[in-house]
């Protein structure tokens, strides 16, 4: 796994020059001090790097691998809501989990992907938390799809896009199982889940739905992913209140190899203790713009290779079950701030 270096520190700093033009925006970092982080950086295709899509989506040389794939997707242009997460993990015996499938907007985007991939049926769906970037797009991978079971949280919301996720489910037929802290999945060869959030019990907010954002976030379903010796955590979009309740239950638990950035890589979340008790080798982001130079420092000073979809577009990680791990990105290296 390289990181960006030398010659490709150059076009690093363009790109943060154009993020500075875009407009900019303060945020604290760890000792107090403040910085500025752009509100948009150049997409991947805009970059002068080749584009290895063909090569990823191609998986003839990883086949006896487990992969994920991040996908690099958006919204257009005056939308009000970000792309937000969808991944999918394939297991070397071609095994399917869908892990969100982001905005309705973006649903075209998701379905060609898998199609792309050689996918004709997803073995499992899993919800992270009812939030229109995270669920938005599974009534069009329902209809593409066969899925043989939807895992998710008992959290409900009031949205049309909530109703729409929940109408699918019925209209497609899929059983459904309802994931809290303490559960744990053996649904693959060789592969273990272990559920680490969010509680069986939803107490809801005196006025919710309104200002329920954080609430949503922080009910996110956190997942720790093992094969073999190798392991792969995903905790949606929880913010640092959110993080404090899993670290308080389940901080010797946590360490994982690969990590999905919470809440798309923003300083919403991945809190310094969080960031240590992880301690990942590989740090993904899935978000159209890149939001946080803090939080990349934070991870890569952690020793982690941080990739995130803004410059990166699709990226792909391959691992065999002795905690060997390749990275193949659509455009772009680790980046090194």
């Amino acid at each position: 796994m390289k990181r960006i270096k030398a010659g490709a520190a150059m076009l690093m700093a363009a790109v943060f020059m154009a993020m500075t033009l875009a407009g900019c925006q303060k945020q604290e970092t760890e000792n107090g001090e403040t910085e500025t982080v752009a509100e948009s950086v150049e997409t991947a295709s805009e970059q002068e790097d080749a584009d290895r899509y063909a090569e990823l989506v191609d998986d003839d040389s990883v086949s006896d691998k487990l992969r994920i794939y991040f996908m690099s997707i958006s919204v257009p242009e005056g939308t009000d809501d970000k792309a937000g997460d969808a991944a999918v993990m394939i297991t070397p015996d071609d095994k399917v989990m869908m892990i969100d499938s982001g905005h309705p907007e973006s649903s075209d985007q998701v379905v060609d992907f898998l199609k792309e991939l050689g996918i004709t049926k997803i073995d499992a769906y899993v919800e992270s938390h009812p939030h229109i970037d995270h669920i938005g797009g599974f009534p069009a991978v329902a209809s593409a799809f066969e899925i043989d079971h939807v895992y998710r949280t008992n959290v409900e919301h009031t949205t049309k896009t909530y109703e729409n996720f929940e109408r699918a489910i019925e209209e497609e037929g899929c059983p459904v199982t309802y994931l809290k802290d303490g559960d744990s999945l053996d649904i693959f060869d060789n592969i273990h889940i272990d559920i680490y959030h969010p509680e069986e019990e939803v107490v809801y907010p005196e006025k919710f739905p309104e200002g329920s954002t954080q609430f949503l976030n922080d009910e996110s379903l956190t997942m720790k992913i093992t094969y073999g010796e190798s392991t792969i955590l995903f905790a949606g979009d929880l913010y640092t209140s959110g993080e404090d309740d899993v670290l308080e239950k389940h901080a010797d638990s946590l360490q994982a190899d690969v990590v999905k950035a919470n809440h798309h890589g923003r300083d919403t979340s991945n809190q310094k203790d969080w960031v240590e008790a992880v301690s990942p080798k590989i740090v993904v982001a899935m978000d159209e713009t890149m939001q946080s130079a803090t939080i990349v420092k934070r991870y890569t000073k952690q020793g982690a290779d941080y990739y995130t979809t803004a410059i990166n577009g699709f990226v792909r990680v391959a691992m065999d079950d002795a905690k060997n791990y390749e990275v193949l990105t659509q455009k772009g290296e680790a980046l090194d701030l």
